[in-house]
């Protein structure tokens, strides 16, 4: 049985996982998001950059106890991809409500984001 601990302090929270290519960087976050510069969306994009760089980053043992996971075989496909890859994986946590009904999934060879639904 998986008990959360640590991220979600009450039903108004949004967690994303990050799986990277490297570091974890405003370009490839602003390239994920795709928004012209000239776009008056591209100051609210680089500010969910902004808050996204603040994410920890996690080793697979360090993943598994923070989620309280036994055993590998537990974990979703999609995070399990990240580490396959050998990409870096980082776990962002917010409570603004913005990111509440957000439908944030991403998937290229360099970045993976995905929106934790509870």
């Amino acid at each position: 049985m998986k008990i959360r601990q640590g991220f979600v302090s009450n039903s108004s929270s949004s967690s994303f996982i990050i799986g990277v290519k490297g570091d974890l960087t405003e370009e490839k976050l602003m390239k994920a998001f795709n928004v012209p510069k000239d776009s008056p969306m591209y100051v609210f994009a680089e500010e969910i950059a902004s808050l996204m760089l603040t994410s920890e980053k996690y080793s697979l043992k360090e993943y598994m106890d923070n989620e309280c996971y036994d055993s590998e075989e537990e974990i979703d496909s999609e995070i399990k991809e990240i580490f396959d890859k050998n990409m870096n994986l980082y776990q962002f946590s917010e409570e603004l409500s913005c990111f509440r009904e957000m439908k944030l999934n991403y998937h290229s060879e360099d970045l993976i984001i995905i929106k934790e639904e509870y």
